[in-house]
């Protein structure tokens, strides 16, 4: 079996290959924590929020609870103290840059911070370019929430006409020219029924367009392969 988050953590006290492991893995929720104290990911919040999360790590023992729970209220303070720019009265006990596993540490941290700081506004990019393909279909960003199938059952069938689609070569490119899902041929392929499809053609079109495009974030949250929704908190 695998090991528990809380025998991770302990094991990254002593392992910047393991704090590695968990920024990488974790960086979903540490940006999410920095931007409900901060609107703006800036890359002074982002490189505290991690630096809080390594923090955490270094001080976290299992009778404090659960790990995520204090790495959430480490990362909160000390974005909050960075934004109050009253570091002597509130700030967290700082990792001590003169010893050398502290300093990998921060090194770890940091080199996490840019690369999520980078990501992010990636991310944001390929957002508004998404957005403006999907305006050609008539759809809106905010909708897809709404579109995404509710059923196990539905999904599948949606996910397998996906693919379907993708691995065509000549119902792809009618799809791109006529801007048109082609429902009865997908659900003739498939054995299912026509409707499944035609309720679900927001849902289907965004699926295409982020699977067929430069779109590997959007990819993360309307993946084929497996649940929906991105990085694992």
């Amino acid at each position: 079996m695998g090991q528990t988050l809380v025998e991770r953590v302990q094991a990254a006290k002593s392992s910047s290959a393991e704090l590695n492991a968990l920024l990488q893995e974790y960086r979903p929720f540490i940006l999410s924590t920095v931007l409900k104290s901060s609107p703006q990911a800036q890359e002074d919040y982002v490189q505290a929020g991690m630096l809080a999360f390594a923090q955490a790590v270094q001080s976290f023992e299992p009778e404090k609870g659960s790990f995520l729970s204090f790495a959430k209220l480490l990362i909160s303070r000390r974005v909050i103290d960075s934004i109050r720019r009253d570091a002597a009265s509130r700030e967290l006990p700082l990792l001590d840059a003169e010893n050398e596993e502290s300093q990998s540490f921060i090194d770890v941290a940091s080199q996490h911070a840019h690369r999520l700081q980078s990501e992010q506004e990636a991310r944001r990019e390929e957002i508004r370019l998404f957005t403006q393909e999907l305006r050609d279909w008539s759809i809106s960003f905010q909708a897809l929430a709404e579109a995404a199938p509710r059923h196990e059952s539905t999904r599948k069938a949606c996910k397998a006409a996906v693919r379907c689609l993708l691995e065509d070569a000549q119902m792809l490119e009618s799809f791109q020219r006529k801007h048109k899902i082609p429902v009865k041929a997908l659900a003739k392929a498939l054995s299912i029924k026509p409707k499944i499809l035609e309720d679900h053609r927001r849902y289907l079109v965004a699926a295409v367009l982020a699977h067929s495009g430069d779109y590997p974030y959007i990819r993360e949250y309307i993946r084929l392969d497996g649940p929906e929704g991105g990085g694992r908190q």
